[in-house]
């Protein structure tokens, strides 16, 4: 399962009426490697601006990814547009 790389999140007043939207952009997440919660590896990822490309952090070890972050995301962090 891929994370979305922009969501948008629609507010209602106690009127029910509709606030404009609000549009989010995927910029890191925390993904969790392992079994279970209390086993395993926790590495960071984060979009690199000028590239426009993902970039895995493990460790010493940083990389390029191909894609968004998968169904390992632990903790992900949007940026309102």
């Amino acid at each position: 399962m891929l994370l979305e790389e922009e969501v948008t999140l629609r507010q209602c007043d106690g009127a029910a009426t509709e606030t404009p939207s609000q549009k989010y952009r995927l910029r890191s997440a925390c993904l969790h490697r392992g079994s279970k919660a209390d086993f395993g590896h926790y590495v960071a990822v984060y979009k690199d601006e000028e590239s426009k490309q993902w970039v895995l952090c493990n460790d010493s070890k940083v990389v390029d990814m191909e894609d968004v972050p998968t169904g390992e995301s632990y903790l992900v962090f949007y940026e309102r547009e």
